[in-house]
């Protein structure tokens, strides 16, 4: 009986092997999808933002005409939106003098007849009044870019401008090379004519992936599939739906696999014995595996604060019940932090930041590391405690430390999604940016109708 079971128990341990391997992969693919997907959230909400700005929307129907005169009031404007959020790139182009605006003034005339205008156009004829495209920006040395589009309504609903925000695919990149460091893996975004778009090593963007990988990505074309390779590793691909791109995550090899092709040849004693060693192994390996995934989960690695991870469908439910209040900020010009300072000087005072933030908050609520600069705090309190405690946060950051915070905060309605308080707070923090930053911005109305009491 014991010489008849290591066969089975191989089997076993091989099976168990290939499930880990699949539900890390599935986790981590995930993952990646999220990280990407936050960092393209931002210039998505502030381009519907300008959308409906007023005074955009008045520029529009008062400027149907290019002239000097109309370039020297938007060029400011859109240059202090561009500086006040740290975008990579912001554009404004109006549908009656096909006029494209950027942060440094009038760039071109937007024509049918030049190829690289052909997104606008595409975009203008479509049903939706905002959506996400990839294209190179001629007006940043044609570098590829990730778009946030809008369309601009006026009262009646007509189409006069659209606008957006932008995000390098070098910002990708480094979120992918992040990644790879960290899980010893190869990740490389694909378009789904088979160009290789993102990857870490720049000698292969724009290069036409392997057909091997091409035939994996379109064996499921909208969604995630898991194939392993001859060498004990696997190819994920995971459809990502705004950039109408496949990711393709791919490791040669992976630890248990290999041990357990090795232990596959030899007399049946060494292979007992190397069965128990390796049973103690895969339950090492596995549970750190799964801590591992698990922490990355719900906490941010840098600030140690939770991530959007700690919201689930049932905490995002039950918003209103847990919470009467949140607030968003970020940091007063953090781009220009880390260009002057250095990446590693950003990070100490992500850190520092967030622990101030948990200090203030103890009992009181919740700390999340959004994404970026950008931290959410849920209050158990009022909005008018929150209001209290941020301001207090604010000073002490102002006082103490080489930076300055811009605060939103807003009162969780009952019955009230996540979502639609999230929009209130942007709003909110827009206009603490626009009055001039360092500063806790509220609804005034907030604080008298006691909502959520």
């Amino acid at each position: 009986a014991f010489f008849a079971s290591p066969p089975v128990s191989l089997f076993s341990i091989g099976r168990l092997a290939e499930e880990k391997a699949e539900y890390a992969a599935r986790v981590l693919s995930l993952n990646i999808r999220d990280v990407i997907n936050q960092n393209l959230q931002g210039p998505i909400v502030l381009s519907q933002m300008m959308a409906n700005d007023e005074f955009l929307i008045e520029w529009l129907q008062k400027n149907t005409k290019y002239s000097i005169e109309s370039e020297g009031v938007i060029t400011p404007y859109l240059r202090k939106l561009n500086r006040a959020f740290e975008s990579d790139t912001i554009f404004l182009i109006s549908t009656a003098s096909g006029a494209y605006y950027n942060d440094m003034g009038m760039y071109k005339i937007v024509s049918k007849d030049d190829s690289s205008d052909s997104w606008y156009y595409k975009f203008m004829n479509s049903e939706a009044d905002s959506g996400l495209s990839v294209d190179m920006d001629a007006s940043k040395n044609h570098r590829f870019t990730v778009f946030a589009n809008a369309k601009i309504l006026d009262k009646d609903g007509a189409v006069i401008g659209a606008c957006g925000m932008g995000v390098s695919l070098k910002s990708i990149q480094k979120i992918l090379e992040e990644f790879e460091t960290q899980y010893n893996v190869k990740i490389s975004l694909i378009d789904k004519g088979g160009v290789i778009r993102v990857d870490t090593n720049s000698g292969n963007m724009e290069s036409t992936a392997d057909i091997s990988i091409l035939k994996i990505c379109f064996k499921n074309p909208g969604g995630y599939s898991y194939t392993e390779t001859n060498g004990g590793g696997y190819i994920v691909t995971r459809f990502m739906d705004g950039l109408d791109w496949f990711m393709v995550l791919k490791k040669d090899s992976n630890v248990i696999g290999s041990a357990f092709n090795e232990i596959a040849v030899g007399n049946i004693a060494v292979l007992s014995a190397i069965l128990v060693l390796l049973l103690i192994c895969t339950v090492h390996i596995m549970k750190k595996e799964r801590t591992k995934i698990e922490r990355y989960a719900r906490t941010d690695e840098l600030t140690q604060v939770l991530n959007r991870k700690f919201i689930t469908p049932k905490r995002e439910a039950n918003i209103s019940k847990d919470y009467r209040a949140l607030a968003l900020f970020d940091i007063d010009h953090f781009k220009q932090v880390n260009d002057v300072k250095g990446h590693l000087h950003g990070d100490r005072v992500l850190v520092e930041i967030a622990k101030k933030s948990k200090g203030y908050l103890r009992k009181k609520g919740n700390v999340i590391r959004w994404g970026g600069d950008e931290f959410l705090l849920l209050f158990r309190t009022d909005a008018e405690s929150a209001v209290s405690v941020c301001e207090k946060m604010r000073a002490e950051i102002n006082a103490t430390m080489d930076v300055t915070i811009s605060v939103g905060v807003v009162a969780i309605e009952c019955e009230a999604t996540l979502g639609e308080c999230l929009l209130k707070a942007d709003s909110v923090l827009y206009r603490a940016k626009i009055e001039g930053r360092n500063r806790v911005a509220f609804n005034e109305e907030d604080m008298k109708s006691g909502k959520n009491a």
